[in-house]
């Protein structure tokens, strides 16, 4: 007959149980990190291959072209393209009237329509300047504010389109 003699404290042997469950889910947890960087380190590897694949394929083509260039050859020939016929245009007479939907949306050329917002559009145009005076008169715009209603300078619109 077998007998079995238990020593110590009864609450010892539940904590060794206990640090027993945390090390294998820690160690579960590392085996699962460590198969996780293997996958990673397998695709890295392949990616490498690949590049150094295509690599050498470029290097090949560079030496090919350089040799070819050397004996005074061609470098490569001549290529002809031939562009597929082009359809008919169906909108030839597309501006053959006037339309002036987007304009009069708004009730025609009057203080509310898109025209309208342009009928007091002041423009001054600067003097052609170089050098230091443009650099003091840039300071002094940009220090005005610019904006596209024209502002203290009346540099609006007009100016950025003519820049």
């Amino acid at each position: 007959m077998l007998a079995c003699e238990l020593r110590g404290d009864p609450g010892d042997l539940i904590l060794e149980a206990e640090d027993a469950a945390v090390w294998a889910e820690e160690r579960r947890e590392y085996a699962a990190r460590l198969q996780k960087l293997r996958a990673q380190n397998d695709s890295i590897i392949q990616d490498t291959a690949s590049l150094r694949t295509k690599f050498r394929q470029s290097l090949e083509l560079l030496k090919l072209y350089q040799h070819r260039l050397s004996e005074g050859g061609a470098p490569t020939p001549p290529v002809s393209l031939r562009y597929p016929p082009q359809p008919a245009a169906s909108f030839a007479s597309f501006d053959a009237s006037a339309d002036r939907i987007n304009l009069e949306a708004t009730g025609g050329v009057g203080s509310e329509s898109i025209l309208g917002r342009f009928a007091t559009v002041s423009y001054g145009r600067p003097e052609e300047t170089s050098g230091a005076a443009t650099a003091a008169a840039l300071s002094r715009w940009v220090g005005h504010g610019l904006s596209l209603s024209g502002g203290k300078d009346e540099l609006g619109f007009l100016f950025f389109y003519e820049l």
